[in-house]
């Protein structure tokens, strides 16, 4: 199975890595649309948790790859 079926409209995502200040990222995202391109692409509309007002678009492949992102599991 590839990694963008595991993707589901609703699910949350943590930032990896850390702030400026060395303490693990907040960021929480959640995601918003899933798209697919004329390229076959797919990509992910996310929004942040605490400030709807932040949206981004990003890879598929990028939202699963764990040096960028990490499923939360804990609750909001």
């Amino acid at each position: 199975m590839c990694p963008e079926a595991e993707i589901k409209l609703g699910q949350r995502y943590r930032e990896t890595g850390t702030t400026a200040f060395g303490t693990p990222n907040p960021r929480v995202w959640v995601v918003r649309d899933i798209r697919r391109d004329s390229d076959g692409l797919t990509h992910v509309r996310l929004m942040s948790e605490v400030d709807g007002t932040r949206i981004k678009s990003i890879s598929a492949l990028a939202l699963t790859d764990r040096q960028f992102f990490v499923p939360e599991t804990g609750s909001n």
